[in-house]
């Protein structure tokens, strides 16, 4: 089970968008923040995100409080709803034994995202 908080985003439920994407709260060109607690094993990952995005909206990607990737998700899909979602290997990230945490920032709105996954390499 992992802990999920959002600065200026949320989770879209019931949206014109799609379920389940998380997204910015407005369309304003401020600090977004998405922050997740979740449990690995210790060892190097690829890390992968679902995203749609009409246009590139990068983010930072912190891994531990420590700059993981930076200017991720510069993609665009061809559209913001689900059914343009696709899924992109953004790097390789070092995850601790236990409880690891994924912050994804920017100074400027999100691209819509939908999940994020690890696969050890």
């Amino acid at each position: 089970k992992s802990k999920n908080i959002c600065v200026n985003c949320h989770y879209c439920k019931g949206c014109s968008y799609g379920e389940g994407l998380i997204m910015n709260s407005t369309s304003d060109d401020r600090y977004n923040m998405a922050y997740y607690e979740f449990k690995a094993e210790a060892g190097v990952y690829e890390m992968y995100i679902k995203v749609a995005a009409k246009e590139p909206r990068p983010v930072d990607i912190l891994i531990n409080n420590e700059p993981a990737i930076r200017q991720a998700l510069k993609v665009t899909t061809g559209g913001w709803q689900t059914d343009s979602i696709k899924l992109f290997k953004e790097g390789t990230v070092i995850l601790i034994d236990g409880t690891n945490s994924l912050k994804v920032e920017s100074n400027h709105v999100f691209p819509h995202i939908r999940q994020y996954a690890f696969t050890k390499k």
